[in-house]
């Protein structure tokens, strides 16, 4: 194979750009960002501000040092470790830094095409690599990087598309380091990869160490297969480790910080097979504009899939077909799926990669010099018509943007066909070329031309199904664009300019935009949401049934509960100008704005303050979840045997129990004693009637309940009536065929004209993290509630074992907090890395800090090294004795240390492996 010359790659550069260009039009037609509304506004697009923040503050101010801690990531988080996901180790991300940052949309955008482009280039070079001339490279190339993947997940999720640039990279440096040329590349290519996201790198290094075996038993010699398998893996290996070790800088400090959250923890269902109506959706999925479950994002162009057959007809080839066929069983088996998502729920993320074996095997066939013979042809139509049979048969009904993609599959075969055809009829050209060979114009052949013109047409028509607004509303939820920036100051949170800018506090901006406007509004808050999230925040909200956030990585604060709120520092609230709002009590307005109100807590706890007392974790667990609440307003909570020296205190339970009688609107019923709430018309409601209790939270408990939805097969005489027509049956059960339980649902509970909805993931989730309990907030009522509503979406029944209603009277929590108010810590500086400051303390005691929990925390007291406790759960805490103090925190990110170490000993390895192989090479040339 000659080397691709410059020309080739920049004619195939603006091929493909034209193709991403057709691909993603309807952005511009309808003036669309980037920006995905879910996870964009929440996730993304504040990490990549927030980290334009972080590298341009340390350039401007080197002196500072490099923050490793930020208080505007939730209530407090790593930096490194929290956004190595997103941003941290991304060489994509670093483009940002070119934009202004009022462009940082643009910025998010262009570091996207340069995804798409890269992987574009690095696939094509990995083809040529194999041995595939310049156009079925650019074929392959497009069909590898414009699948469901790229149109729906990465437009999404931006740094999902870094999979396709690292991919083609690591099976290029793994061809190198098995042939002994080059072998740095992989090494490389490792480094970038495990550096620029930990979560993929993960799953590439499956499918890298199967491909690396695989070719290594395809290319070594017979006889020295298994001989020199030990060497060879050393040193294949050794080169891989080598990469990993200069990525241990962030790799290591996000490895565990992995260890430390509750994601991996889940309760979530695991079956040995996936349902029927899967695989028909995974069959679906395969070469057309829609998705199957499980995150399988397929779509490959018919290009790539009516050449398989004819790939495992040809001799040789051996590595391939085993990957092929492997990528078969992986995204059929929920095994593997699981495997690949880091032994966690199955996710099918890992299937993108399939597509650059078939465009590999696509490229490689249509390089061969020879023409397709007859049985090739058959065996297309075979394979071709089987799988149009199946989804046309099984997969009713059959929607348009399934059928139109088909056509290309019948037009590519019908290409093929037309070339034999015509080279049948094509007399010889001279006795000298070989019987099979192809002359040398086949090369510039039109058919190839049309062949690679219809995968273009394909891969577009596919991104059509995803963002023409006639098939679906993928691009409804994307932010409009140039309003990105605007979102966030359009929103409640955008009040937090109004705060004062001294003094340490934290706000709670209620119904902001996503989990981390802060990080792009510059305040101190009391919402997260990233995958890496602390264990210690997502026990503490399962302890105290805490219903806010969607999942073990999603907190939005306490529930408006008063007493989490002054527990946490909260002094301001951020509200809407809604009248569902919650403010808690104790909080007075402060100031307005057109996007909501501001309220300032009358009763806000400082960042520090000292415990005179201590409850033991054991005394704590046995406690209710309203009751451990109000615990820690009573007293430190402690692990078993820490500050042994401070005084246990006897518990003062104040929440009330309130009875209720039922009342229900039709289709509904309630019946406590037996735990069952059966609803047999949607929107149906209870209510419960109870005692009002002025100045008290009013609490709904609902514990340990579960939710099943009424199958269609159920409801079908129902709702067809008495004398249904052969076509409404058949149209019905066609409907009900694929039915299966909700992943996720939805309970109103409402008192005093105020409501909030609480979401729950049930088991067929794969973010349920076995939450059976629920403990919703409905307000300080300051004249009392008489009644409660519950109303949950469809029709089915809701199964628990308890039902109660709460009330927290609020008479005695002004005195609590002042108790608690009396020796506070006096703070001198709270930079990302340093918390200092005195207090004083009567006696023994425990100086609680509401800084998340981190072993990254280490503390002195008056100078002295002394231990960080973790206190209330989450938190941090300090044992201390009486007498005036000064304390200092600093933070440094667990692994951080090591990380760097074994970066600097991969660098002298490298050093000393390459003074030997010149040392060898200046040897060879003497001799």
């Amino acid at each position: 194979m000659r080397r691709p010359a410059v020309r080739d790659v920049a004619i195939s550069l603006a091929a493909f750009s034209a193709v991403g260009i057709a691909a993603f039009r309807l952005f511009f037609v309808y003036g669309k960002s980037l920006v995905w509304a879910p996870d964009g506004v929440a996730q993304h697009y504040p990490s990549l501000y927030f980290f334009n923040l972080w590298i341009r503050r340390f350039v401007y101010h080197p002196e500072q040092g490099l923050p490793l801690w930020s208080w505007t990531i939730g209530m407090g988080a790593d930096i490194i470790s929290t956004l190595s996901f997103h941003v941290v180790g991304d060489p994509f991300a670093l483009v940002s830094l070119a934009f202004p940052m009022a462009g940082m949309e643009y910025a998010y955008a262009a570091a996207y095409v340069l995804r798409i482009l890269f992987a574009g280039l690095f696939s094509l070079l990995y083809f040529r690599r194999m041995g595939a001339r310049t156009l079925p490279a650019l074929a392959g190339s497009i069909l590898y990087v414009f699948v469901s993947f790229l149109f729906f997940s990465t437009t999404r999720h931006p740094f999902f598309a870094n999979a396709l640039v690292f991919l083609p990279l690591l099976l290029m440096g793994v061809e190198n380091a098995l042939a002994k040329h080059r072998s740095w590349t992989l090494a490389a290519a490792v480094f970038v990869a495990a550096v620029g996201n930990f979560y993929f790198f993960y799953m590439l290094t499956i499918i890298t160490v199967l491909y690396a075996v695989a070719r290594y038993f395809e290319i070594a010699e017979k006889a020295e297969r298994w001989t020199r398998l030990a060497v060879t893996a050393a040193r294949v290996g050794g080169l891989y480790l080598l990469g990993i070790m200069f990525a241990t800088p962030v790799l290591l400090p996000t490895m565990l910080a992995i260890l430390n959250t509750a994601r991996g923890q889940g309760d979530y269902q695991q079956t040995a097979f996936y349902p029927l109506w899967e695989f028909r959706s995974m069959a679906r999925a395969l070469a057309a504009g829609t998705i199957g479950p499980n995150s399988t994002f397929l779509g490959f162009g018919y290009l790539g899939l009516v050449l398989v057959p004819v790939l495992f007809m040809r001799p040789g080839r051996i590595a391939l077909k085993f990957m092929v066929v492997a990528y078969g069983f992986f995204v059929s088996l929920p095994l593997f799926g699981s495997l690949f998502n880091g032994m966690t729920f199955p996710s099918n993320r890992f299937a993108f990669s399939w597509g650059i074996f078939l465009a590999l095997a696509m490229a490689l066939v249509l390089s061969d010099d020879c023409h397709f013979t007859r049985r090739e042809i058959l065996a297309m139509c075979a394979g071709f018509g089987a799988y149009v049979a199946t989804v046309l048969i099984v997969l009713q009904p059959v929607g348009v943007m399934v059928l139109v993609p088909m056509a290309f599959g019948v037009l590519t075969i019908s290409a093929f066909a037309f070339e034999w055809w015509r080279e049948r009829r094509r007399p010889p050209r001279n006795q000298d070329v070989n019987v099979g060979r192809v002359p040398p114009e086949w090369r510039n052949s039109a058919v190839r031309w049309v062949v690679v013109a219809l995968l273009a047409v394909n891969v577009v028509t596919n991104a059509t199904a995803f963002t023409d607004v006639r098939f679906g509303d993928t691009l409804s939820a994307h932010v409009d664009k140039g309003r990105v920036l605007r979102k966030y100051a359009g929103s409640v949170g955008g009040l937090a300019k109004k705060l004062p800018e001294e003094g340490f506090y934290r706000a709670q901006a209620s119904d902001s935009v996503g989990g981390n406007s802060a990080m792009v509004l510059k305040f101190r808050s009391t919402s997260f949401y990233f995958s890496i999230m602390s264990r210690y925040l997502t026990d503490l909200k399962k302890e105290i049934a805490n219903p806010t956030g969607w999942s073990s990585f999603a907190f939005d604060g306490f529930d408006d509960r008063t007493g989490m709120t002054a527990l946490t520092g909260t002094e301001y609230y951020l509200a809407s100008n809604s009248a569902m709002e919650f403010v808690p009590f104790g909080f007075e307005r402060y100031a307005s704005s057109k996007t909501g109100v501001a309220y300032r807590s009358r009763y806000a706890l400082p960042l520090g303050f000292v415990y005179d007392s201590v409850m033991p974790r054991a005394q704590y667990e046995s406690l209710s979840a309203l009751d451990k609440q109000s615990a820690m307003l009573q007293s430190a909570v402690v692990e078993d045997g820490d500050a042994p020296n401070v005084s246990k205190v006897a518990f003062e339970r104040e929440a009330v129990e309130v009875t209720y009688t039922v009342g229900s609107s039709e289709g509904v019923s309630l019946d406590a004693t037996a735990g069952l709430l059966v609803r047999t018309k949607d929107r149906s409601y209870v209510q419960l009637a109870i005692e009002k209790f002025p100045q008290a939270e009013l609490y709904v408990e609902l514990n340990e309940f579960d939710s099943r939805i009424q199958p269609p097969a159920e409801r079908e005489a129902q709702e067809l009536g008495p004398n249904p027509t052969p076509a409404e049956v058949t149209a019905f059960r066609l409907a009900a065929r694929d039915f299966h339980q909700p992943t996720r649902l939805s309970i109103f509970f409402s008192a005093a004209g105020r409501g909030k909805t609480v979401g729950w993931n049930t088991p067929e989730s794969p973010y349920y993290w076995g939450d059976h309990s629920k403990l919703v907030n409905l307000g300080y009522q300051e004249r009392g509630a008489d009644s409660v509503r519950i109303s949950a979406q469809g029709i089915g029944t809701i199964s628990f074992e308890s039902l109660k209603v709460w009330v927290l009277p609020m008479t005695g929590f002004p005195k609590r907090i002042e108790k608690l108010r009396r020796e506070p810590l006096k703070l001198s500086a709270s930079t990302g890395n340093v918390v200092k400051g005195t207090f004083s303390s009567a006696g023994d005691g425990v100086l609680f800090l509401s800084i998340p929990y981190s072993s990254g925390w280490s503390a002195t007291v008056d100078g002295r090294p002394v231990e960080v406790l973790r206190v209330n759960t989450a938190f941090s805490g300090i044992p201390v004795t009486a007498g005036e103090h000064e304390v200092e925190m600093r933070y440094f990110t667990p692994g951080l240390k090591a990380g760097l170490a074994l970066a600097g000993l991969a660098a002298l390895i490298s050093l000393v492996l390459v003074i030997v192989g010149q040392r060898r090479a200046g040897r060879r040339r003497k001799a």
